[in-house]
């Protein structure tokens, strides 16, 4: 009989952020940069995310789709 090891992580409002639209419109050029600072979780919902993203996380980070159905994201940095 094997043993899994299955950690749960809940989410906690302070650390989790969604990317969505509305926080892509914050970068005004596509070479503008985004820094996010103290994440743990981020939700993505986006397709395409262009703005360059800075990313000073806590360990364990958490990247999750919250798109429904079948799902594919580009970020390109």
């Amino acid at each position: 009989m094997s043993t899994r090891n299955q950690n749960i992580f809940p989410l906690q409002q302070a650390d989790t952020i969604k990317i969505d639209d509305q926080l892509l419109a914050l970068a005004k050029t596509d070479d503008d940069t985004i820094t996010l600072n103290g994440i743990r979780t981020i939700l993505v919902e986006s397709s395409c995310i262009i703005p360059t993203l800075i990313l000073n996380h806590i360990d364990p980070l958490r990247i999750v789709s919250i798109k429904p159905d079948d799902a594919l994201h580009y970020i390109k940095n």
